[in-house]
């Protein structure tokens, strides 16, 4: 008998523009401190400082400016979505734009078990690229949230006359009261742990799903993982009559 997980929801209303420029301060005044510090200790004590020590600042320093790069580009990422703006390429099968999406994670995509229905045809989404960019967002999180080596399961399959993509983890899933929240850009769950991250990936998939028509949703348990449905409308292929 299959069991369903609870809590099933669509995306909730996510961060208003009121409130996501304090937000991404904070977000950003984290990893400016620490970099701030590390330079100061290099700068003004450079002769007294041990090798261990120098090393250490200096990877440091290196760490906050990657995670501040790392906010700032996916800030970039939403607001270019949010204005009508999106990622470009050439038309591809949905199969090729869910391997494309686990191709895109690297050494990580290993993780990913993939299971591709029959039925295609001549059928493919109606914005490839925007989502590729969703999937790799949701994707990423799936990874980052199981254990280390746990494997997530990728399915696609036709419904309904559209396409839809499943995303199932066994991590550590999001606490009930938390889920309606889990779309606001810099959100993180109480129970996220020391696993780092802009806490914006999950507000670039609903709004890429948004953007070329279709829809996220998800069902989770704390402590039993979470699945993600991206259902998105489809065309038949260019060379197709």
């Amino acid at each position: 008998m299959k069991r369903r997980l609870p809590s099933k929801a669509r995306a909730p209303a996510t961060t208003t523009r009121e409130d996501f420029l304090p937000l991404l301060v904070h977000k950003l005044r984290t990893p400016v401190a620490a970099a701030h510090a590390a330079n100061f200790m290099l700068r003004s004590r450079w002769g007294s400082l041990g090798e261990e020590k120098i090393l250490r600042y200096l990877s440091l320093q290196a760490e906050s400016i990657a995670a501040l790069r790392g906010t700032l580009d996916q800030v970039a990422r939403l607001s270019e979505l949010e204005v009508g703006g999106g990622p470009e390429g050439d038309v591809a099968s949905a199969p090729e734009v869910v391997s494309a999406a686990v191709m895109g994670l690297g050494a990580e995509g290993g993780r990913i078990r993939l299971e591709i229905g029959s039925g295609w045809g001549r059928r493919e989404p109606r914005d490839g690229p925007l989502l590729c960019a969703a999937l790799e967002c949701v994707l990423s999180n799936a990874l980052k949230f199981s254990e280390k080596g746990g494997v997530v399961l990728v399915g696609l399959a036709l419904s309904r006359g559209a396409g839809c993509v499943t995303v199932r983890d066994h991590g550590r899933g999001i606490p009930r009261r938390e889920q309606s929240r889990i779309f606001s850009a810099f959100f993180r769950a109480s129970n996220a742990g020391p696993a780092t991250g802009s806490g914006l990936g999950l507000a670039i998939a609903r709004c890429a799903m948004e953007r070329c028509g279709g829809r996220i949703e998800f069902e989770s348990r704390e402590g039993s993982g979470s699945v993600f449905r991206l259902y998105f409308p489809l065309r038949n292929s260019r060379g197709s009559r």
